[in-house]
């Protein structure tokens, strides 16, 4: 049944750099943004979810810094867009 999740685009904590396709630096960039903007479980699934959808849309194979930076300001102010 884990790996129907996979499948569907879903990732657990364990495969969660590999299910994103997170770059070094843009990984490191979350980190940082966890820590400085206080982002709670959920509100980081949902960047790494934003996240992989802006670099889909863009083309990208692999979530860079800048897609992550944007995301994190979709998560965090949600009102805002």
């Amino acid at each position: 049944q884990a790996e129907d999740y996979k499948h569907e685009g879903w990732f657990d904590a364990r495969d969660t750099e590999a299910g994103t396709g997170l770059d070094a630096s843009a990984k490191a960039f979350l980190v940082e943004a966890i820590q400085k903007l206080g982002l709670d479980f959920f509100q980081v699934c949902s960047t790494l979810a934003v996240a992989r959808t802006i670099a889909d849309l863009g083309g990208a194979g692999v979530v860079h810094t800048e897609h992550v930076s944007e995301a994190v300001q979709y998560v965090k102010n949600p009102y805002t867009v």
